[in-house]
């Protein structure tokens, strides 16, 4: 959609696409082409996409786009949901096996583990890189 002026978005923003695209990390649709600025409370009905991605919808406003980005790793993790992992050094040293933690709370309890600032890989299924 292209708009000349200022938008407000405060339906229901449907997304399918067609069986010919496979959808990868780092695509993006363009819901808006939008002059002035975005904004609304809109809710998504998104067409699911292939096991291991997801949509990240917080481009939305700034640049008018959805994005296709890989659900793997902590991103694919609810703030809240308990998770059991292991923590390894960039060389793959482990430090810590089975720290029960959550990814809002994975700075601070590292932390309390005793590990100091740095850059480690923490593993749950799949593993995700963090730094503090």
């Amino acid at each position: 959609m292209k708009v000349g002026s200022n938008a407000t978005l405060n339906g229901t923003i449907h997304v399918t696409y067609a069986t010919t695209w496979t959808p990868a990390d780092g695509d993006y649709v363009r819901v808006l082409d939008c002059a002035g600025t975005i904004s609304g409370t809109p809710t998504f009905d998104l067409q699911a996409l292939p096991e291991g991605l997801a949509w990240d919808t917080s481009s939305l406003f700034a640049q008018g786009v959805i994005k296709v980005v890989s659900a793997t790793g902590i991103s694919g993790i609810n703030a809240s949901t308990e998770f059991e992992a292991g923590v390894y050094t960039l060389s793959g040293i482990k430090l810590i096996s089975g720290i029960k933690t959550s990814k809002s709370s994975l700075e601070r309890d590292l932390k309390s583990q005793g590990l100091g600032a740095g850059t480690y890989i923490v593993r749950s299924g799949s593993s995700i890189k963090v730094t503090f």
